[in-house]
């Protein structure tokens, strides 16, 4: 193989590790985040970029950030998230046409943080909108209670004896104990409810989607201002099963899954 030949395997090889890269970012990501992880030259991964942008594969915003256009989202993720995010994206839509406020899907890192792998933001005006870039703590977000309740007893014991809880807001529970009891209502009744406990102004509720083998392998997040979300919560709580319920069904969820998605009393709450 010649030198050109060699060149064009590369360029094309970065392309699309780029893309399947940008797949599962939920949120725009500036150059210099994808040199930073790639560890390829700038000026030869912004001529890429811009390529992308002309051929319509990627966007491009006024921030000079990078995002794979919605389409294609799905099409390019790879493994479990990519099977997952095929599987969520009609049903995200709809719950987030339904109920007009913001919808993430989350999976567990193995460091027991939330990685956010699909996200579509609000319409109104006032809505709440997290940083999605980077991983989220589970002790203190509806989907991470919601993804530590499916963890095996001793995982869980070990998280919770080795994890710092820092109180990120006046409302965040710290205590290990008080954690335990939520995270043990929390997989009765397949749904976490979280009042201002990650940010201050921001409220929401996630529930577990399942998987062929009946596991609960993301979760489902809707969240919002406090103000609206304590207004509509018996029927933002109820779109939020609905649609996670119709994932789980495209992924071949059994109707009765190990932890079944129950129909949880949606004043449940956690101060």
């Amino acid at each position: 193989m010649n030198d050109n030949a060699r060149a064009s395997v590369k360029s094309a090889a970065r392309v699309l590790d780029i893309l399947e890269w940008l797949s599962q970012r939920p949120d725009p990501v500036a150059l210099q985040a994808i040199v930073n992880y790639f560890h390829f030259p700038k000026s030869s991964t912004l001529a890429l970029m811009l390529t992308l942008v002309e051929r319509g594969y990627v966007e491009r915003d006024l921030r000079d950030r990078y995002a794979l256009r919605e389409a294609l989202r799905a099409r390019w993720a790879t493994g479990e998230a990519g099977q997952l995010l095929i599987a969520a994206y009609p049903a995200m839509h709809s719950l987030r046409a339904n109920s007009r406020e913001t919808i993430s899907l989350g999976m567990l890192t193995p460091e027991r943080e939330v990685r956010v792998i699909a996200k579509l933001n609000s319409d109104h005006e006032v809505r709440y909108e997290a940083d999605s870039t980077q991983p989220r703590p589970a002790y203190c977000t509806a989907m991470g209670r919601v993804l530590l309740s499916q963890l095996p007893p001793k995982e869980l014991s070990q998280y919770l004896r080795a994890t710092p809880f820092p109180k990120l807001t006046p409302a965040t529970v710290t205590s290990a104990a008080k954690l335990r009891q939520i995270v043990q209502d929390v997989k009765r009744n397949s749904l976490a409810v979280v009042l201002e406990e990650y940010a201050v102004g921001g409220s929401g509720a996630a529930v577990p989607v399942f998987d062929a083998q009946g596991r609960a392998v993301a979760a489902l997040n809707l969240a919002t201002v406090t103000p609206r979300f304590n207004a509509q919560r018996e029927f933002l709580v109820r779109e939020l099963q609905q649609w996670a319920a119709q994932i789980s069904h495209r992924l071949g969820a059994p109707t009765n899954p190990t932890n079944p998605a129950n129909h949880a009393n949606p004043d449940t709450s956690y101060p």
